[in-house]
C-alpha cells in the first residue's frame, strides 16, 4: 500500500517536471520575446530634447507658452480670459470685487 503511494506520488512528480520543461521549451523557442530598449528610448529623448535646444538657439523655434515668435521677435500674447465666455468673465469680476471688498 506505501510502495503504491509512493510510487503515484514520485511518477506525478515527474510527470509535472516534464510537463514544466516542455512548457518552457516551448515558450522560448516558439514566441517572440517582448524586449523594451529603454536606453535607446531615453537617448532618442535627450537627442529631440537637444535638437529642439538647438533650434531654440538658432532662433527658430515658437515658444508655446506665450506665442511670441522668436525669429521675427513679433509678440503675440494671448491672455486666458480671452478664452471666457462673457458671463464667467462678469462672475469671475464680480468675486473678486466682493473678494477685494471683504478685506
Amino acid at each position: 500500500m506505501w510502495s503504491a503511494i509512493l510510487f503515484n506520488g514520485i511518477l506525478s512528480i515527474i510527470i509535472i517536471f516534464i510537463a514544466h520543461q516542455l512548457w518552457e521549451y516551448c515558450k522560448i523557442n516558439y514566441t517572440t520575446q517582448k524586449t523594451k530598449n529603454l536606453v535607446e528610448i531615453q537617448a532618442s529623448k535627450y537627442k529631440q530634447i537637444a535638437e529642439d535646444m538647438e533650434r531654440m538657439h538658432s532662433g527658430s523655434y515658437l515658444n508655446s507658452t506665450t506665442l511670441v515668435m522668436v525669429e521675427k521677435q513679433i509678440p503675440v500674447k494671448i491672455q486666458p480670459s480671452d478664452f471666457l465666455p462673457l458671463d464667467e468673465k462678469e462672475w469671475i469680476h464680480n468675486e473678486l470685487a466682493s473678494f477685494i471688498d471683504t478685506l
